[in-house]
């Protein structure tokens, strides 16, 4: 009777060894997969920026552009900078065909990829210095393939008897702002990332 009952409780120990030995149903230890949706870019906007044409007059002495730069990295912008101060300038929307005005050969406007155009005037200003030699200050290039987000294509159309005339090509129709700045003086365009509906 004694053998019976120790064997009894042998076997039940045996039986709750194993059971407590298996794995739970509901444990695992592979990693819960979590998934991750990269954010939408903010769109870039410019503060004060309008459709609108910029324009300050200016009688002083002709501004000798010497350097144009340009980015597309967010807001797209355009800077010219000057020798030793701003002209006056009309910055604003206009409708192609436009025409260089020395020659009155047509611009071709029609592989930029853009359907807007914004038209930069610069005056008193130029590319030469003529208040002194007439030797010429900016020596960069006056048809620039851009083939930015925003910001496609820029030319020179005048520099001629002070006016300094480039066009930009966009794609799409984008409020700007214009600001003119010192040390070193430069006229800087803002251009915002969005469209605008007018």
């Amino acid at each position: 009777m004694m053998k019976t009952v120790i064997c009894a409780i042998c076997l039940a120990s045996v039986a709750l060894a194993c059971s407590s030995s298996k794995p739970s149903a509901t444990s695992s230890s592979a990693p819960s997969a979590t998934s991750t949706s990269t954010p939408a870019p903010t769109p870039c906007s410019v503060q004060g920026s309008s459709t609108l044409t910029s324009e300050v007059q200016s009688s002083g002495a002709t501004a000798a552009v010497t350097d144009v730069r340009y980015s597309d990295d967010g807001c797209a912008r355009i800077v010219f900078q000057f020798a030793d101060h701003t002209p006056g300038y009309k910055i604003g929307y206009a409708a192609p065909p436009f025409a260089d005005c020395g020659s009155g050969t047509t611009v071709a406007t029609s592989s930029w990829g853009t359907d807007q155009y914004l038209q930069i005037r610069l005056a008193p200003s130029g590319g030469v210095d003529l208040s002194k030699s007439a030797k010429p200050t900016y020596t960069g290039p006056r048809n620039i393939t851009v083939d930015g987000k925003t910001l496609k294509h820029m030319t020179v159309t005048c520099d001629f008897e002070a006016v300094f005339t480039w066009i930009a090509g966009l794609k799409g129709k984008h409020p700007f702002n214009v600001q003119a700045m010192k040390d070193p003086p430069r006229i800087v365009i803002n251009i915002s990332d969005t469209t605008a509906t007018d």
